[in-house]
């Protein structure tokens, strides 16, 4: 099984559709019929693993039980099950993380520009009148989480860089991290990395990878979009697949706003290969002695 990590915008969605077509031998996606990954921090997966129904948890109680029903997870679930989460990899008492990696649990990271984050994540939550400023008051918030939301658990994300590094800071084998830019350069190459991760010891297909990038191409979610609106989208977004580019916060964000950014991630920026003018410098994998603290 696989965990599918990111901070919000950072192409999730899109790596979902993409490994879901796949391993339909490349099908066609119906964006509202996802069939293939479970939202981590629902209460029905905890309650579904454990057999405990979460409102009889204490709070001090909710990590430790929710890491232990992930290991079960690890366990029980099939080798191609997906989960996604937003969430920090949060380090727990003994040095354990909430998310497991190991040999049964691996690890899709999935990163990107926090310029365009700001961008993407405006529009998101505000649609057609995004405060941009508000987006980067998010992402630079050591303490942001979601919480009230009906039927899940209290999810901590923290600021970017937090985030990027709960889930980069310790690589094992079983991690692959992926920039959303590289995602959208060369989509055949991303995808192959994914499935190294999810099926190590079978060759892609050449057919069901090409047709699985054709089905998750971002001109046929949008006009499917269009057509049946992506039951994920939140009520004050104009659409979800709005743009599916690199490059847009350079162009959107004042020179003030992307400095708020820089200032804030730069350490972390520079080691992915994001740039202060907005710019991606070539792929890149940071080892860990290279990662700031």
């Amino acid at each position: 099984m696989i965990w599918l990590a990111s901070y919000p915008k950072s192409g999730n969605t899109w790596a979902r559709i993409l490994l879901e077509s796949y391993l339909r031998r490349g099908g066609a996606i119906a964006i509202n019929r996802l069939r293939g990954t479970e939202y981590a921090a629902e209460h029905y997966v905890f309650s579904r693993i454990t057999g405990i129904r979460p409102r009889y948890l204490l709070p001090a109680e909710i990590l430790p039980m929710r890491h232990a029903a992930f290991l079960e997870a690890g366990r029980v679930s099939g080798r191609y099950h997906l989960f996604k989460t937003h969430e920090n990899n949060l380090r727990l008492e003994g040095g354990r993380y909430l998310y497991p990696v190991n040999a049964r649990q691996g690890a899709l990271v999935l990163i990107r520009h926090p310029y365009d984050v700001a961008v993407s994540y405006g529009h998101f939550s505000q649609g057609q009148a995004p405060d941009f400023d508000l987006a980067i008051d998010i992402l630079n918030n050591a303490d942001f989480r979601y919480s009230g939301l009906r039927d899940r658990f209290p999810e901590t994300l923290g600021d970017w860089s937090t985030h990027t590094l709960s889930w980069t800071k310790d690589p094992t084998p079983h991690h692959v991290v992926i920039r959303y830019e590289d995602m959208l350069q060369d989509t055949a190459h991303a995808l192959r990395r994914m499935l190294q991760l999810l099926i190590p010891d079978t060759p892609p297909e050449p057919a069901w990878l090409h047709d699985a990038i054709h089905a998750a191409s971002f001109t046929g979610l949008r006009q499917q979009e269009a057509r049946d609106p992506f039951i994920e989208r939140p009520a004050s977004a104009d659409s979800f697949f709005r743009a599916g580019c690199a490059g847009s916060g350079r162009e959107v964000l004042s020179p003030g706003q992307r400095q708020r950014i820089w200032q804030r991630h730069h350490r972390v920026m520079t080691a992915f290969g994001y740039q202060e003018d907005g710019s991606v410098t070539p792929a890149l994998h940071p080892q860990k002695e290279d990662m700031p603290l």
